[in-house]
């Protein structure tokens, strides 16, 4: 074989591999395979292409010093890419990579969008839309609560088109089962003789961190009556206005 085509084989042989390394970098960083397997590839490759450059590479044309620097050149390049696809470093790094941007359940921000009430009374929920309930109603939705946090449903009186601040009443503390992301309140009242029929309401949906769901559970086992909203410390997870169409009076449910 001539010099110019071993030179030829050698370096397509470079480029290729080069190539599939690239490849195996991209994927390693924006795929799912396991962040070993690129650094091992990488290795593999860089080996290999460098002992071919070694091997093909014609001594009578190529002093030795010029194949060992040019089989040297090849395995640095290669174990430079290595080092870059290695677990934990740039830019494969773990808070870069699409690959894990699942949202934090502890981070009561994050979560309180993910959090959507579905049906309250048994009807819909649409955004922008007035829900109308009976006085009795359970709400219920969807979304993880996060970890050391409640999550607790009250209703509110309508000032001028928004959620009064003067109280929040019948708070009702979510439930959820372990490993689900379905949740539902106990039934509860809203509003409170039968002159409340036909009027609007706001349902109010938050998020407390422990000492505050503590405390608040705690209190409402006494028979407390309504809060000042919004509380202290809550994350708020949604404000929905309802209409109440029913004359009966509904008990306030005290479990919790």
């Amino acid at each position: 074989m001539s010099t110019s085509t071993t030179d030829k084989v050698s370096a397509s042989a470079q480029v290729t591999a080069v190539l599939i390394a690239a490849a195996t970098f991209l994927a390693n960083v924006y795929g799912d395979i396991p962040d070993w397997l690129g650094t091992v590839v990488v290795l593999a490759l860089g080996g290999a292409t460098a002992f071919f450059t070694w091997v093909r590479v014609d001594p009578a044309a190529h002093p030795t010093r010029a194949r060992v620097l040019l089989a040297g050149l090849v395995g640095a390049v290669f174990v430079t890419a290595a080092v870059l696809v290695w677990p934990g470093v740039w830019p494969n790094h773990k808070a870069n990579s699409p690959k894990t941007t699942a949202v934090n359940v502890d981070d009561p921000k994050a979560s309180a969008r993910q959090i959507k009430v579905t049906k309250m009374g048994g009807e819909g929920v649409n955004a922008g839309v007035t829900v109308k309930i009976n006085s009795c109603i359970t709400v219920s939705g969807t979304g993880k609560i996060p970890s050391g946090y409640g999550l607790w449903v009250a209703n509110t009186y309508d000032a001028d088109g928004t959620p009064s601040l003067d109280g929040l009443f019948n708070l009702q503390r979510a439930s959820q089962t372990e490993g689900e992301t379905a949740w539902q309140t106990a039934r509860f009242g809203v509003g409170e003789g039968a002159s409340d029929e036909g009027k609007p309401f706001w349902i109010y949906a938050f998020l407390l961190p422990t000492a505050a769901d503590s405390a608040l559970r705690n209190l409402l086992a006494g028979d407390a009556p309504g809060l000042k909203a919004p509380v202290t410390g809550a994350t708020e997870v949604g404000r929905y206005a309802v209409e109440r169409k029913a004359t009966l009076t509904c008990p306030w449910q005290k479990k919790v």
